[in-house]
C-alpha cells in the first residue's frame, strides 16, 4: 500500500511539473504544429497583428509566432519595423504616424522549438481616442480639399499652396 501512494505522489509531481512546463512554452501546441508553413507569411501575418494591436491602441497584446527565428532581436526590432513601413491608404494612423504615436515597446518572448508566445506592452503618446479623432479630422480636410481625385504633382502643388 505504501508503495501505491508513493507511485500515485509521484505520479501527480510529474504532471504538475509538466502542466506547468506546458503552459509556460506550450509544448502541446508545438507538438500539434507541422513544420512546412511558409516562413515569409507567417512573418508578415505575425507583423500584421502587432500592427492591428497598436492601431487599436492596445496597451498589451499576446501573440503566436510558428515559425523559425534566428535571433531574439527579430521579435524587438525586426517586426516593429516591418509595422511601421506598412501604409494603409485606408488610414493615416499608421506609417511614419505610427511611428511617432509608439513611445516605448516592451518584449517578452517565451517559447520552445518553433512555436513562440510573444507579449508587447506599448505606451503611446496619445490615446486610441486622440489618433481617431486625428484620422477623421484628416479624411474631412481631404475630402473637403478633394485630394484623391488630383494627381500626384497636383497634391504637391496644392499642399504648398495651402503652407
Amino acid at each position: 500500500m505504501k508503495n501505491f501512494f508513493k507511485f500515485l505522489f509521484s505520479l501527480f509531481l510529474l504532471s504538475v511539473l509538466l502542466y506547468t512546463i506546458n503552459d509556460r512554452y506550450n509544448l502541446a501546441a508545438w507538438l500539434l504544429e507541422s513544420g512546412d508553413s511558409n516562413q515569409a507569411e507567417n512573418e508578415q501575418a505575425f507583423a500584421g497583428q502587432v500592427r492591428t494591436a497598436m492601431l487599436e491602441g492596445k496597451e498589451q497584446a499576446t501573440l503566436q509566432y510558428i515559425g523559425k527565428s534566428e535571433n531574439m532581436e527579430w521579435f524587438t526590432e525586426e517586426v516593429i519595423d516591418m509595422v511601421y513601413n506598412i501604409d494603409d491608404i485606408t488610414t493615416s494612423s499608421d506609417y511614419d504616424y505610427l511611428r511617432y504615436k509608439a513611445n516605448s515597446i516592451f518584449t517578452h518572448v517565451v517559447g520552445f522549438g518553433n512555436v513562440m508566445t510573444v507579449t508587447y506592452e506599448f505606451e503611446y503618446n496619445e490615446t486610441a481616442a486622440e489618433t481617431e479623432q486625428v484620422d477623421r479630422t484628416i479624411k474631412q480636410l481631404f475630402d473637403e480639399w478633394e485630394i484623391n481625385k488630383l494627381a500626384d504633382y497636383d497634391k504637391i502643388k496644392k499642399s504648398t499652396i495651402l503652407l
